[in-house]
């Protein structure tokens, strides 16, 4: 049976080396000829066209398999976001909200390359401060297409952050000083602290702790 194919599909390739690449769908032509992706994980790489009964080839012979978890699929509730995160996600969506809706011209090298001229002149006509460079442009474009061509796959990472008083990205292995008494059961060696556990402690803190003190007060 032949698998079909759709725009935000995630495609995982086996390499000859062993390796694995993980490639989002970003556009399909209306003759399903055609398909341009992306490499979810890089941080340089740009939309390639490849044929649609190539991919579709691949996975038949079992050299390219449909993810079925998508990693950057979450359920966002704009309640839950900081101030910074929006007004950070609204400048980004700001720049390159036109720019996404010219498929497939924004996925070919010479178009895009021009449109993003373009943009970052219209830009720049109405900033004095904090003038917009390509580079920008482009980031905030690899981020929303690798990560499911949502506005809201524009929310800073803070959780890739490092540096002194900065957010440690998240890891299996537990950080900091080991817990003296870790081998007790009801003790245990205790976990990270992930992006989504300081969101909801947060969270918790607004709602209750500081309503409490407000009205104690």
């Amino acid at each position: 049976m032949e698998e079909n194919l759709y725009v935000n599909d995630l495609i995982e390739w086996e390499l000859d080396s062993g390796n694995k690449v993980l490639e989002r769908i970003l556009w399909i032509d209306e003759d399903y000829t055609i398909a341009f992706l992306i490499d979810v994980n890089t941080n340089k790489g740009l939309p390639k066209l490849k044929k649609v009964s190539e991919i579709v080839e691949e996975i038949s012979n079992r050299l390219a398999f449909k993810q079925r978890v998508d990693p950057w699929a979450r359920v966002i509730r704009e309640e839950d976001l900081r101030d910074t995160e929006k007004v950070i996600r609204d400048k980004a969506w700001n720049i390159i909200s036109e720019l996404v809706l010219e498929e497939p011209l924004i996925y070919e090298r010479k178009a895009r390359g021009s449109l993003v001229q373009d943009a970052i002149g219209k830009y720049n006509a109405r900033e004095d401060n904090n003038k917009l460079i390509p580079k920008t442009v482009y980031g905030y474009l690899r981020k929303f297409w690798q990560r499911g061509k949502t506005k809201n796959s524009l929310i800073p990472d803070y959780i890739n952050c490092g540096g002194r008083g900065k957010t440690k990205a998240y890891s299996e292995v537990k950080r900091g000083k080991p817990r003296t008494y870790k081998h007790i059961n009801e003790i245990g060696e205790g976990i990270n602290i992930t992006e989504e556990d300081k969101r909801c402690i947060l969270i918790g803190i607004d709602r209750y702790y500081k309503k409490k003190k407000k009205n104690i007060s």
